[in-house]
């Protein structure tokens, strides 16, 4: 679909390659464990309906973002939106079905969807899933307990959803390093076009602190903002972050000063 060069934050691959190796995952993992949720219906079916437009949404995005410059925060935020909204979904399936024989399927998903979120993490997104998976295993463990040597298409459950949260790490480490990759040859505009002091160079007592501000502006509002869409212990640790990096930016103001 692409074929201009792409900013890989530190990955490679080309252009199309982000998307195909993520289509690739979806084929591998995420299809097996729709088929099998579907065969276990309910709730879990249910979930695992959103949670695969979620994962093609994503992919479109990767797609999207292969074949344009890095657009503003705001934007960025519209291009999020509907797999926020579907992530959004998916956790509210599981608060509706407390006490559901399938409760541990509910959780196990519902622990593991943020890692969706890799797409709006900076600079990196990869310990940011890998801290998610052991959430989602807690639950998924507990089905295999259950149903290990007694129902395969349980297992088999756990293998494609897990499978899916494993190959994340890997799969955003060869082509999204530091963020997901947007194409370094056209479309928007860059954000920020003086020069920034760096370290011995000038730029001004306030430029330091100025451009440490549009870095907050260009990323940690975005994180933040969707941080608090997920909620819960992820929304508090964004509220603790951002706490920080503005005293962070009050510390490069006073040592300009």
């Amino acid at each position: 679909q692409h074929s201009g060069p792409v900013s890989t934050g530190g990955g490679g691959g080309g252009a199309g390659g982000a998307e195909k190796e993520f289509a690739n995952i979806i084929a591998d993992n995420v299809n097996l464990y729709v088929s099998l949720s579907e065969k276990i219906g309910g709730p879990v079916a249910d979930q695992a309906k959103l949670f695969k437009q979620a994962v093609e949404k994503e992919k479109e995005l990767i797609g999207k973002a292969a074949g344009q410059k890095k657009p503003s925060p705001e934007e960025i935020q519209k291009l999020l939106q509907p797999i926020s909204d579907l992530m959004t979904k998916i956790t509210e399936i599981k608060d509706k079905n407390r006490g559901h024989k399938n409760f541990n399927h509910l959780n196990a998903v519902a622990e593991g969807t943020p890692a969706l979120g890799w797409v709006c993490v900076e600079p990196t997104p990869g310990p940011y899933v890998n801290d998610l998976i052991g959430s989602s295993e807690f639950w998924s463990n507990k089905i295999l307990k259950d149903f290990k040597g007694k129902d395969e298409d349980q297992v088999n459950w756990v293998k494609g959803f897990n499978g899916f949260l494993r190959a994340l790490p890997p799969y955003i480490k060869q082509y999204h390093t530091t963020g997901l990759s947007w194409n370094t040859g056209g479309g928007a505009t860059p954000q920020h076009s003086g020069p920034v002091s760096t370290g011995g160079g000038g730029g001004g007592a306030g430029g330091a602190e100025k451009e440490f501000a549009n870095i907050i502006a260009d990323n940690v509002n975005l994180y933040v903002s969707l941080s608090e869409k997920i909620g819960g212990p992820v929304a508090d640790q964004a509220k603790l972050f951002k706490q920080a990096v503005e005293k962070e930016k009050e510390l490069i103001g006073k040592a300009a000063g």
